[in-house]
């Protein structure tokens, strides 16, 4: 073998040896992007449930506040006419009145 056959040899197993780490280097970026992937969407799928779930919650909260609000005017409504009705009650029984 000629030392030019040689220094091909060489040249041509160092370029064999770089791409096969090159390659390895490839083949692990690859797998971590894929776990980084899987991860990320498990993350996702459940953070998407959380917001169902806190967008179900807000909708239970919405109702129960709105009926609350409704049940409070209806009292007020009630407590005012109560207190009309006792200031009418009173107008008719005070010493002014009763001199009509």
């Amino acid at each position: 073998m000629t030392d030019l056959e040689r220094e091909l040899l060489r040249a041509f197993e160092q370029l064999q040896s770089d791409y096969s780490k090159q390659l390895q280097e490839w083949e692990s970026a690859y797998a971590s992007l894929q776990n980084m992937f899987e991860v990320t969407r498990q993350d996702n799928r459940a953070l998407g449930e959380q917001v169902k779930h806190l967008g179900e919650q807000v909708l239970s909260l919405s109702r129960a506040k709105s009926e609350r609000t409704e049940r409070l005017a209806k009292q007020v409504t009630a407590l005012s006419e109560q207190v009309e009705g006792l200031n009418e009650s009173v107008r008719r029984w005070t010493p002014e009145a009763k001199r009509r």
